[in-house]
Parts: structure tokens; sequence; C-alpha cells
């Protein structure tokens, strides 16, 4: 499995604390009243948003050339989070959508979910 790259310029990644805890339950109801619930997950999946608002060309190249590697959000890889240095099964959760902003100045922001 491929590791997510390691970039040149001031790539900030950090979680998207907008997202919500993605617990997998299930739960019976019986025909007595009873409801009977339990979980598949004991944590939730984690989510970050990856890139920045002045990214190098070199860094968009790399990010591109990744991101087409995997087929989008096809294909798995490993992304390390940058607080805790765990490693967690990912893809990517978006489009590449890059903006151009200047020479050698680009916006892009992707995001990546763990996948359990």
């Amino acid at each position: 499995m491929a590791n997510f790259p390691t970039l040149t310029g001031s790539v900030r990644t950090h979680r998207d604390w907008n997202y919500t805890h993605a617990y997998r339950t299930s739960r019976e109801d019986m025909d007595t009243g009873k409801r009977h619930a339990y979980y598949h997950r004991a944590t939730p999946l984690m989510r970050w948003r990856v890139g920045g608002e002045s990214l190098p060309d070199a860094d968009v190249v790399t990010l591109r050339a990744f991101f087409a590697a995997r087929f989008g959000g096809l294909e798995s890889f490993t992304f390390t989070d940058p607080e805790t240095a765990s490693t967690y099964t990912a893809i990517f959760a978006g489009d590449f959508d890059v903006r151009a902003n200047g020479p050698n100045d680009n916006t892009l922001w992707l995001e990546v979910a763990e996948i359990g």
C-alpha cells in the first residue's frame, strides 16, 4: 500500500473538526417492545483536510500524481496523522480542485478519510 507523499512546501494538515463521528451501530426492535443495540466499531473514523493556500507548483504536481495513481478515491493508502504519528488506512473523499493564485502559488485542499 502506498504512503501519502512527503511534501516540500508549507502544507498544512489538520483534522476537520466539522465532521461527525462515524460509529457503526445496529439495532433490533422486538415485537415485545425491547430494543437490542450493539456496535460494530468502538472508535470513530477520522477525517483530515490536507493542503494549503500557498502551495508551490512542485507540491501540487506531487499531490496530483498521487491522487491520480490512487484513481481518486478508489484506492486506499497509508496516512500518518501529524498530531499523533498514528497511521491509518485512508482514501481521498473528494475531488482534486486546485486554484492557481500566481506563479508558484496555489490553493488546494484535499479531504482524506479513514476507512474501517
